[in-house]
């Protein structure tokens, strides 16, 4: 006779301050496997969450490298405000893209109110646990992983020329009864010269002259770990290089873990944790969607780039091809830096008590130089300056957070069917954070891109700072009897500085 076994029941699952059994879950909980991450391209991890845990979707509205992330919703659109989930990353709140997602081992998403409320308010819109791989006994393993491939677009208008373009505009004018706007003898004289004057009567294909044909994109990723019965190490080091298809679009990140785990004793055992994300985007100053808008809105029949090499004067001297050469980069420099301290205690058997110090520090550069770009006529004669004057915005930004909390648990299996389990804890966060900005105008080297550099008419300086705090206890209560009978129950309450 055939029995079905369903062996996953049996799994455990990383859920708040904690873990399960699969079987005695009260609460909406999916989990994700890291392996099943790493196997996809991509230059986020939140979008190598699509179609991975029912109940989350991931949206994408930009394909540009740095700013290709999803965004993470549980179950909908809970309120009006914010509606992204809490990211826990080894129990620290943080950045789901800042974690090679080579280093995950799993993750847990909490998606309905019993599963997250242990987080309090923060965890309205549900919780992502991110859970790290770790270290093993028996030996010493070394693995290196990569791969590169070409990015292209999957779909792209196709535009009318210029001949098009002017017959068509034409049509629509005469329909609502106005007067053509290229008269027959404008037309005759573009037929004419379009195959040996370009730059009076040009044909511009905005899309071949701007955008590349594709992308390079490459990752390399190297896992060193092994350990004893005494210590276990993990660690890893990773980068990953994107190109984009507009110039002067591009994306580098550069990422270090190391885990450590060490039994003093029977009794005790620590951990400790470091992670760095150091990333590098660099982009037009206009921006890509404005570099897109132009391409697909200036008609074929309006000059580029003239025979000369100059730029022609494009949409009323908006020129997408002079914006990404020429017209100066927004660059953002972050880096975040992560530590994960833990000491277990366990005096007799059932109870652990567990002090955990996890602080982080975030530091981000952000500079902004627009570039003024020269356009011309076909006769050689300047159009438009756009802007009249050049200019740079500089900002530094810097972050660090505090996180202590003592969490005490007992488990308890009583005559081999009923098994209890008591969570308490208290928790204290702080956060301090500073920004300091400088803007100039007027650099007569553009090349030299320094806030002293510029003159100082205009000039702006400001900044400014801000702290909270938050003290929480919180605690849970698990039953379950036959792995049939389950009771659960979470409380929290969180003293806030905001308030």
């Amino acid at each position: 006779v055939l029995r079905a076994e369903d062996t996953s029941l049996e799994e455990v699952v990383v859920v708040g301050y904690g873990s399960q059994k699969k079987i005695n879950l009260t609460g909406a909980v999916s989990v994700v496997k890291g392996e099943d991450l790493a196997r996809q391209p991509v230059g986020q991890t939140s979008a190598a969450l699509q179609g991975a845990a029912p109940g989350l979707t991931v949206t994408q509205s930009s394909g540009q490298p740095g700013r290709d992330n999803g965004g993470l919703k549980i179950r909908g659109i809970g309120t009006l405000g914010n509606a992204n989930p809490l990211v826990l990353i080894d129990g620290i709140e943080g950045n789901i893209n800042n974690v090679n997602s080579n280093d995950i081992a799993s993750i847990s998403v909490l998606k309905d109110a019993s599963s997250a409320a242990i987080y309090g308010s923060r965890a309205a819109n549900g919780v992502i646990l991110i859970t790290t791989k770790r270290g093993s006994e028996g030996g010493f393993s070394v693995n290196y992983n990569n791969y590169g491939g070409w990015q292209t677009p999957t779909d792209m208008t196709e535009m009318a020329n210029g001949l098009d373009h002017m017959v068509l505009m034409n049509e629509a004018y005469t329909n609502t009864g106005k007067s053509p706007v290229f008269t027959e003898q404008m037309i005759e004289d573009y037929i004419a010269g379009v195959s040996t004057d370009s730059d009076r009567y040009p044909n511009t294909d905005w899309k071949k002259l701007t955008m590349k044909n594709n992308g390079f994109m490459q990752q390399h990723y190297l896992n060193i770990s092994g350990g004893s019965d005494r210590v276990r190490v993990a660690s890893s080091i990773g980068v990953f290089d994107q190109k984009g298809i507009i110039e002067n679009t591009s994306f580098r990140r550069y990422n270090f873990r190391l885990n450590s785990d060490m039994n003093i004793s029977e009794k005790l055992s620590s951990s400790i944790d470091l992670a760095f994300a150091k990333s590098e985007l660099v982009e037009p100053s206009s921006g890509t969607t404005t570099i897109f808008h132009y391409i697909r809105r200036i008609p074929a029949n309006q000059a580029g780039l003239l025979s000369n090499g100059t730029y022609g004067e494009g949409w009323n001297g908006n020129n997408p091809l002079a914006m990404a050469r020429d017209g100066g980069l927004n660059q953002e420099n972050p880096l975040d830096l992560m530590f994960n301290m833990d000491l277990k205690y366990k005096p007799f058997e059932g109870f652990t008590a567990q002090l955990v110090y996890s602080p982080k520090f975030l530091l981000n550069n952000r500079g902004t130089f627009i570039n003024s770009i020269q356009t011309y006529y076909a006769d050689g004669s300047k159009a438009y300056l756009t802007p009249q004057r050049n200019s740079m915005t500089e900002r530094f930004d810097q972050t660090w957070y505090n996180n202590i909390r003592a969490v005490f648990s007992y488990d308890k299996l009583i005559s081999h069917t009923p098994q209890i389990t008591v969570l308490g804890a208290y928790q204290q966060e702080d956060q301090n954070d500073n920004y300091l900005n400088a803007y100039r105008e007027m650099f007569l080297l553009p090349e030299f891109r320094e806030i002293n550099a510029g003159g100082n008419e205009n000039q702006q300086n400001g900044g400014t700072s801000s702290q909270w705090a938050l003290r929480s206890v919180f605690g849970r209560i698990n039953y379950a009897f036959l792995g049939k009978y389950l009771f659960e129950a979470n409380a929290r309450y969180d003293g806030s500085s905001r308030f």
